[in-house]
């Protein structure tokens, strides 16, 4: 590959990289489950809406299609307001994978994120499937969780 010169112009931005890890029921490493719960679809759409708010504004329909692509989400619900959740996402037969982790920015560094992992990983790998969870290589945290509750790449 020929190296990239100032005076070739700029630098194609990148793909960002991203890292696969696996879980399998002998890896698991579950924490112990104090606030976590499962979100209910219709019920819990305004939590999911108010966390999302940052990143999207999420619609009750798209909240709705999310469940039908095979997503199910937990999550700590701390004063009324969904603080932390993750999502298991039936995506083969064979392997559902960790996906949407997300921590409010004031409660990170509190063990949450592990918490509803651990929840989400436990339905995986309880239904007999392939835990895998695909994050971004620069995701340091993410990769840490992943790590703590037995991810491997």
């Amino acid at each position: 590959m020929k190296p990239i010169h100032a005076a070739d112009g700029p630098a194609e931005p990148r793909e960002p990289e991203y890292v696969r890890m696996v879980s399998r029921l002998t890896d698991f490493r579950p924490v112990g489950i104090v606030n976590a719960r499962w979100l209910e679809s219709h019920s819990d759409y305004e939590l999911a809406r108010a966390m999302w708010a940052d990143f999207m504004e999420l619609s009750r329909e798209e909240w709705l299609s999310f469940w039908d692509q095979g997503y199910e989400y937990c999550g700590i619900v701390d004063n009324g307001s969904l603080v932390a959740r993750a999502a298991v996402w039936r995506c083969s037969d064979g392997a559902w994978e960790l996906a949407a982790v997300a921590t409010l920015p004031e409660y990170q560094r509190r063990g949450l994120a592990r918490e509803v992992c651990s929840l989400a990983t436990s339905r995986i790998l309880g239904a007999g499937r392939l835990a895998t969870c695909n994050t971004r290589a620069d995701n340091v945290p993410m990769r840490r969780t992943a790590v703590a509750i037995g991810f491997a790449p």
